[in-house]
């Protein structure tokens, strides 16, 4: 499981590739996020789940609906209010912090 401070990569992270907004190399992205912990979820990672999950929301509360994310830091990337990026968060947020 590649988990960093902030969440998954968009890449494995290896010192030279990733990038803080690298675009495809390293920022962390809504919709990916959404996929990876309905995956894990499916396949019985249950509590896994739920701690990412709340790094994941508690990484929006503090920077709030960015394209994309610093997979380093957690800070926004790019375009600051992003749909995307808000769906994902009521997704994750009731799917498994208030109904998992």
């Amino acid at each position: 499981r590649t988990v960093r401070s902030a969440l998954f990569f968009s890449i494995k992270p290896i010192i030279y590739t990733v990038q803080s907004d690298g675009y495809w190399r390293g920022p962390i992205w809504a919709p990916v996020m959404t996929m990876i912990l309905d995956g894990l979820w499916q396949c019985g990672e249950k509590e896994f789940v739920k701690m990412i999950a709340k790094r994941y929301v508690s990484m929006i509360d503090n920077a709030g609906f960015p394209e994309n994310y610093d997979s380093m830091t957690g800070s926004g990337n790019r375009d600051r209010a992003f749909s995307w990026t808000a769906s994902s968060f009521l997704i994750i947020a009731h799917r498994y912090l208030f109904e998992g």
